[in-house]
């Protein structure tokens, strides 16, 4: 009966029918809590209803048994959607411990390292964090917010050269507004602001109504010695978000 209600549950999941689903493994992890598998899917589906905090407890329940079924690719998303949940809650640090053991079981998923990365940048643990973009690249380079992510990251080490080496590869995979707000801050550190100025109106091409964009245009047309368009600028800034105007202040 217990194997019925596993593969209810599997069937039921993957209809989409996620609450009955739960109910499913319910039964069966009720009468068998030694089940990791319907531990793991009943954690997946409870995420799905947005019930995140009863899904990671489902999925940390699925990855401390042993069981032989339970295959490491498994047990890798398992710690993945742990660390997931955790991060969105904002326990970046708690959240780095998981997606370690997520990517230790399998070093091939990109996705796991790139999330592992950004969780150790978050927490100020630079190094460790370019090791994990570097890892997420040597599996999958295609991947614009790899370099990205990994420009943000040798920014932070003042390794501001080879920053903005990875934003033009950014750029060259997909051309995105952030990539290039990111770049002209780059630039403007190097003391570079007429190629500043190139890139932040690059980001303007794209998103002409990003803030964020306008207000670093100003600083670059400032450093320029065009203030009449840095005013101009900054204005934009604040019609788009007012709340630049505590940074003016």
């Amino acid at each position: 009966l217990t194997e019925a209600w596993y593969y209810l549950g599997v069937v039921l999941s993957d209809a989409g029918s996620f609450e009955d689903g739960v109910f499913a493994f319910d039964k069966v992890t009720d009468a068998n809590p030694d089940n990791a598998e319907a531990w793991y899917f009943k954690g997946i589906d409870q995420i799905k209803l947005e019930k995140t905090e009863e899904g990671t407890d489902s999925l940390e329940q699925a990855v401390q048994l042993n069981s032989s079924t339970f295959t490491p690719d498994l047990q890798a998303n398992a710690w993945y959607l742990i660390g997931i949940n955790q991060a969105g809650d904002g326990n970046n640090e708690q959240a780095s411990e998981p997606f370690k053991e997520s990517v230790t079981l399998n070093e091939t998923n990109s996705i796991a390292w790139n999330a592992y990365g950004t969780a150790l940048n978050e927490i100020k643990k630079y190094d460790e964090a370019l090791t994990a973009f570097e890892k997420a690249i040597d599996v999958n380079g295609s991947v614009s917010e790899f370099w990205f992510n990994k420009g943000n990251v040798q920014r932070n080490l003042n390794q501001t050269e080879d920053a903005l080496s990875s934003y033009d590869k950014a750029i060259e995979l997909e051309p995105q507004p952030r990539v290039w707000y990111s770049k002209g801050i780059a630039l403007m550190q190097l003391g570079r602001d007429a190629e500043a100025l190139e890139a932040l109106n690059s980001g303007l091409e794209l998103d002409e109504n990003l803030a964020s964009l306008w207000y670093v245009k100003a600083g670059a047309l400032s450093n320029l010695g065009r203030y009449d368009e840095a005013i101009e600028a900054v204005d934009k800034a604040l019609e788009l978000d007012s709340a630049y105007e505590a940074a003016l202040q």
